[in-house]
């Protein structure tokens, strides 16, 4: 990964990460180019040259059984029903974990459901 910051120093890979991690969680990009002293646009850099450093991570390729695969399926299924109190989770096959799901209003407790994005949802 090539990139360097005000003054013409190396940015080196954990500030790169860093960089990253701290977009992911909604930083802002001016923030960013005052802490670390890099530009904004080299911010967005990082962020995609970090991206494609994680997708080109073997170690973290996901295969999901195809739908012909039963034994396969119910394998998994079985280790969600087991790991859910009440077997709450049976035959349930994958899960998405830290997602907002947009949802209406009930009118009550609504500022409990309302994430940083301004919109009622609930997280699943």
């Amino acid at each position: 990964m090539r990139g360097v910051a005000r003054g013409g120093h190396p940015i080196v890979l954990e500030v790169r990460l860093a960089v990253a991690l701290r977009v992911f969680a909604g930083a802002s990009t001016k923030d960013l180019h005052i802490l670390y002293k890099i530009g904004e646009s080299t911010v967005w850099q990082i962020v995609r040259q970090v991206i494609d450093a994680i997708n080109g991570t073997a170690a973290l390729n996901f295969v999901f059984p195809g739908k012909n695969d039963r034994a396969k399926l119910d394998e998994i299924a079985a280790g969600f029903a087991e790991k859910s109190q009440g077997r709450l989770l049976d035959r349930c096959i994958g899960a998405v974990d830290g997602v907002h799901c947009k949802t209406l209003s009930s009118g009550q407790n609504t500022k409990n459901y309302v994430p940083r994005k301004g919109y009622t949802a609930i997280l699943a």
